[in-house]
């Protein structure tokens, strides 16, 4: 039913597959975006390294944002993204 919640004993975590959640975030104009994807990119050090970004890309996309983000970035990391 809509607004209840379900406990973690009855969810499919005696599957092995933990509860998930999800969410939002508004910016205004004078967010840096390319900060806010870095911020957002390196979760994945204190992730649980189940799902195939975490394991597979997120580290190259965090370090490539980062060197956007502090000018040192070249074309070919846009190109290459592409």
């Amino acid at each position: 039913m809509v607004g209840d919640a379900v406990a973690p004993e009855v969810s499919d975590v005696a599957l092995g597959t933990p509860l998930r959640s999800a969410g939002f975030v508004v910016y205004d104009y004078t967010t840096c975006i390319v900060g806010a994807a870095r911020r957002f990119s390196s979760f994945s050090i204190g992730s649980c390294g189940q799902c195939p970004p975490c394991k597979l890309g997120s580290n190259a996309i965090t370090q490539l944002l980062e060197r956007m983000e502090t000018g040192s970035g070249t074309d070919g990391d846009l190109r290459s993204r592409s």
